[in-house]
């Protein structure tokens, strides 16, 4: 939950928190990471995941929820 503009925090703790997943083999090295949020992120923050960390992410938005095309393949959903 990322509570007003506090998004740089959130990032960095959750960035750090998928990589130590895949350090300690909670998931395989292999496995797509996703970075899910409740509500909609920022742009820069979207390009910094996506494509500087290829961190796939999704958030919550009216009705249901968005999400990257990285995202997309890590869950294998078909657009």
């Amino acid at each position: 939950m990322i509570r007003g503009s506090k998004w740089s925090t959130a990032i960095r703790e959750d960035v750090g928190q998928l990589y130590e997943y895949r350090y300690f083999r909670v998931v395989a090295p292999e496995t797509g990471l996703l970075f899910l949020a409740s509500s909609e992120i920022p742009r820069k923050w979207l390009d910094y995941l996506e494509h500087d960390r290829e961190i796939g992410a999704v958030w919550r938005a009216a009705g249901g929820f968005e999400m990257t095309p990285r995202a997309n393949a890590a869950l294998g959903i078909a657009l």
